[in-house]
């Protein structure tokens, strides 16, 4: 017998065994894995990173805290993301390797080549990086709506057509810290989409929050490069003393990289003398007037340009000057010109300077923004006018003028004089207006329509439940004349509606009499008291109260002014038409949800006490989901004022089969049998295995709790033990 009982320890050991041998495994295969690893992702080291400040993967940026700051500096502080061994260089600029010891300059990049030896990623270096940063830049790459962003100004320029997301998408942070963005329009309004207009804005927020800066955004049909990088900065032409070998020896024209600057470079041009000049050629795609606005940089050493177009001065002179804490990118506005479509000769002469001893000139681009063409008058839409015969028409102070840019506005108009013979009677007839600015007639089209008679009114509610009560209201339109006395017959069916009262809603028309004078019938006698009393311009005169009989089931009819007879003060009487007035009445009847409510209550109870699972007496996962949701339909109809008895007793039905279903779904399960085959075998051993190691701590606990066999709050090798030996028992 202990022999027995020796060999299934045994077993039990093995198994065991086994299961931590697959898990090593694994771990070994990861490792391998990490060795070949082609990751060039890196984060500052955490064993510490005192020069640098942040890393920037999206933008595959760097920022350094110090301008000092070493190339090996910039090495030993940054490691792998995943561990692998990396390999770092520090190139300049001009793809040099820079050493060790000498300081990261502007423009150098740090080249990451991973494990693999193949896989390289450059980042970009930013210095003097810090959270309260709210300097940004174009992106790298994929940033083809945007000419430049100029933090001195500060202004964004981009090409028209640009959005909202565009916008967000190609700027960044210009030391790869994390700013926030939000665009406004020209009046601060928050602006989440759609294409940016003349006057949005971009507000940047620091890292830290303590620094914003707001961006105005102008908006260019095409730009002029200057700088000659650029592929479209094409051939230029320098006045005389500037040849090409004067400037090789002294006097220079080249590009100076700026982050900030259209291309990432300006053009510097060293004049030595007033007077001279560089031109070139600027094509103009279409005729039309352009606003002009010309980037470049201030600095302490600077000459002041003039801008001439095809021989003509063309806005101020240009004052480059600016002490050296602010010197930077600017943007100078240079007015509006008309020009033609087709190549136009562009030149910038130096005036002289503002102070210092350098003529030096900065020029980035030209930006053109064409002006829309102001609108002029196309048409005038006419306007239609109706009045009786008799009453002068009354025609409006202002007409719509439709414009040849597409807008429409409202402008003043003047009518020409309407004779009263052309209103006199029925027909038609066409007044002309003039409006301010154009030839073009404004035309009011005038109907006449036959003077109206004196009407009775019958007017209130078309929509009543049985047993209610509800008023109409009686009175006259279109009064001729004083009148003193009306005698009003209100004809109705008795075995749908029953007369209760009648009450003024005129100070000068009184109710004296009213009597039932059939079976259908009332009669009412109204009075004006006092010549200056009478009605004149008719209008609401009486409200009429009516009780709708107890009806068992819906039904229409109708109230009628049968008979109405006025009177005027010289006793003259007239007999209006007849008017009638249609009344719906709607029955309904009386639903009982108690026994639905009464499902619902016992549903409801059930559900909030069982529990999901997979052990004994559980329900299955998502069985509670199922049965909540045949809770809320059968709520929905309960709480329904339009659900018929049918459907009443319909959902109480099918709610009752949805808990009959549910409560027969309840698991009954053999201990330690965790997929639920009915049996207990190295099936159930190989899935808690799998869970080993997880525990209540971990968020996901209810998925995998049900491996926990020893009740513990946690899988581990008590559990394995458990199902090993019960394994062993149930064989």
């Amino acid at each position: 017998m202990g022999n027995v009982k020796n060999f299934k320890m045994i077993k039990v050991m093995f198994l065991t065994l086994f299961v931590f041998a697959l898990l090593l495994g694994s771990a070994f295969t990861s490792q391998q894995a990490q060795a070949a690893s082609s990751n060039t992702d890196i984060q500052l080291k955490a064993a510490g990173h005192t020069n640098l400040l942040v890393v920037n993967l999206m933008q595959h940026k760097i920022g350094l805290i110090l301008a000092t700051t070493t190339a090996l500096q910039l090495k030993s502080q940054i490691e792998s993301t995943d561990g692998s061994l990396q390999t770092y260089a520090v190139q300049t600029a001009t793809g040099s390797t820079r050493a060790d010891g000498t300081a990261v300059a502007f423009g150098d990049v740090l080249v990451v080549t991973a494990a693999d030896g193949v896989t390289k990623t450059t980042y970009r270096t930013a210095t003097l990086a810090t959270v309260s940063n709210a300097y940004i830049e174009p992106r790298l790459s994929g940033s083809s709506n945007l000419v430049a962003v100029y933090n001195k100004g500060p202004v964004i320029t981009a090409y028209k057509g640009i959005t909202v997301a565009n916008l967000l998408a190609q700027v960044e942070s210009s030391d790869g810290t994390a700013q926030t963005y939000a665009v406004t329009d020209a009046s601060d309004a928050a602006k989440s989409a759609g294409a940016l207009a003349a006057g949005d804005k971009l507000v940047v927020t620091s890292q830290d929050g303590t620094a914003s800066i707001t961006f105005t955004i102008l908006l260019v049909d095409f730009v002029r490069e200057l700088d000659t990088s650029s592929t479209a900065f094409g051939q230029y032409t320098l006045s005389p003393g500037l040849t090409t070998s004067v400037l090789s020896a002294g006097a220079s024209i080249n590009n100076y990289a700026q982050n900030s600057a259209s291309n990432g470079s300006h053009l510097q041009v060293a004049f030595t003398a007033v007077g001279q000049w560089i031109e070139m050629t600027a094509n103009v795609p279409t005729a039309g007037e352009y606003e002009l606005n010309i980037g470049y940089k201030k600095n302490n050493g600077r000459g002041n340009p003039q801008l001439s177009i095809d021989g003509v001065n063309q806005g101020p002179v240009v004052d480059e000057y600016i002490v050296t804490t602010d010197a930077g990118m600017y943007m100078a506005n240079l007015g509006k010109v008309q020009l033609t479509a087709g190549d136009h000769t562009i030149r910038f002469t130096l005036i002289g300077r503002t102070a210092g001893t350098s003529y030096t000139v900065s020029l980035d681009f030209l930006g053109f923004t064409k002006q829309n063409a102001a609108p002029t008058i196309t048409n005038i839409t006419s306007v239609d006018v109706t009045t009786t015969a008799g009453t002068a028409p009354v025609l409006p102070s202002k007409v719509t003028a439709n414009y040849s840019d597409g807008s429409s506005q409202q402008a003043d108009v003047t009518w020409e004089s309407i004779s009263p013979s052309q209103y006199a009677s029925a027909g038609s007839f066409t007044v002309n207006g003039t409006v301010a600015g154009t030839t073009i007639k404004a035309a009011a089209n005038i109907t006449v329509t036959p003077a109206l008679k004196t009407a009775a009114v019958l007017s209130g509610t078309h929509s009543v439940n049985a047993g209610a009560t509800f008023e109409l209201t009686y009175g006259l339109s279109n009064v001729k004349e004083d009148l003193y006395s009306q005698d009003i017959t209100l004809t109705y069916d008795p075995s749908k509606v029953e007369f209760i009262s009648a009450a003024p809603l005129n100070s000068t028309a009184h109710a004296i009499y009213s009597k039932a004078t059939g079976a259908n019938t009332v009669r009412i006698l109204m009075a004006s008291l006092g010549e200056n009393n009478a009605v004149k311009t008719g209008g609401n005169l009486l409200s009429v109260k009516w009780q709708v009989k107890s009806l068992t089931e819906s039904a229409q009819t109708a109230i009628a002014l049968s008979n109405v007879v006025i009177a005027n003060a010289a006793g003259e009487e007239k007999v209006l038409d007849s008017v009638s007035h249609n009344v719906s009445i709607t029955y309904t009847p009386t639903i009982d949800k108690t026994a639905l409510n009464a499902s619902i209550d016992d549903a409801q109870s059930k559900h909030d006490l069982a529990v999901e699972g997979n052990q004994a007496g559980q329900y299955p996962t998502g069985s509670k989901a199922a049965l909540q949701t045949a809770i809320n339909n059968a709520k929905a109809v309960a709480n329904s004022g339009s659900a018929s008895q049918q459907e009443v007793d319909q959902a109480k039905a099918d709610l009752d089969g949805v808990v009959q279903t549910f409560l027969a779904s309840v698991i009954t399960r053999i201990p330690g049998d965790v997929n639920g085959d009915g049996k207990v075998s190295i099936a159930d051993l190989a899935i808690v295995a799998k869970y080993y190691g997880k525990s209540s701590a971990d968020a996901d606990w209810n998925t995998y709790k049900f491996a926990d066999l020893s009740g513990d709050g946690k899988i581990d090798i008590e559990d394995l033990v458990i199902i090993a030996r019960l394994i062993l028992d149930f064989e």
